[in-house]
């Protein structure tokens, strides 16, 4: 009760001061091209976001040396088989760029300061299976992110241990003519959410994101 009573006062300060993104520091960046789902980019993509991780002083000591020596933050790349499987057992077709992601990496771990780990696809399930209280809160409060929050899909794991509640969500309800779903930076202290019109947009802005806070301290 405590916590419910919680969640809804912060939905609705958020919904007092509006929905919104920020550009830089985790906000939402303008789309900046196309989604990507090659291989390549990916990789290219997420090799910058290693590094960058690994350079972060908050990050980095909840890394493995493995990780650091590896200089590489991500997992053993999901087959076809553990895609198709996800998906018939969700009853959706995931969408393009986090296919091109699954492929090079199945999960990730600390793409920023307040995500532990990016589950792996096996691990993605219903938010609102897992957290029913915080999603029914938000779906009363009328806005862009309310009207889909209780068919979000949850693709990241809390990380108690870095702070706040916060996750990564795709929106299969909110899907692009090219068949990408927005994926959402969802967090208690976030009005609304931070959107993005795909997976790899988002990843892009945690690099981003990455890259404003080390310009930052310098």
């Amino acid at each position: 009760m405590i916590r419910r009573a919680i969640l809804a006062m912060l939905a609705a300060i958020a919904a007092g001061l509006g929905w919104f993104a920020l550009h830089n520091g985790g906000g939402s960046m303008p789309p900046i091209g196309p989604a990507r789902a090659d291989e390549a980019s990916w990789r290219a993509l997420l090799a910058e976001l290693s590094a960058l991780a690994i350079a972060d002083p908050l990050i980095r000591p909840r890394l493995t040396p493995a990780q650091v020596e590896a200089r590489w933050l991500g997992e053993p790349p999901a087959t076809e088989e553990e895609i198709a499987a996800a998906e018939a057992r969700l009853g959706i077709r995931l969408p393009g760029s986090y296919r091109g992601f699954l492929r090079v990496s199945n999960g990730w771990n600390h793409p920023s300061s307040f995500i532990g780990r990016v589950r792996p696809v096996q691990e993605i399930a219903p938010f609102v299976a897992e957290n029913r209280d915080w999603a029914v809160v938000y779906a009363d409060i009328g806005d862009d992110v309310s009207r889909h929050i209780l068919a979000t899909l949850q693709i990241s794991r809390f990380d108690h241990d870095g702070g706040d509640d916060a996750v990564m969500l795709l929106a299969p309800a909110a899907l692009s003519a090219a068949g990408e779903m927005e994926a959402w930076f969802f967090a208690n202290w976030v009005p609304g959410a931070h959107v993005h019109p795909s997976f790899w947009h988002l990843m892009v802005a945690e690099v981003e994101s990455l890259k404003y806070i080390a310009a930052s301290r310098r």
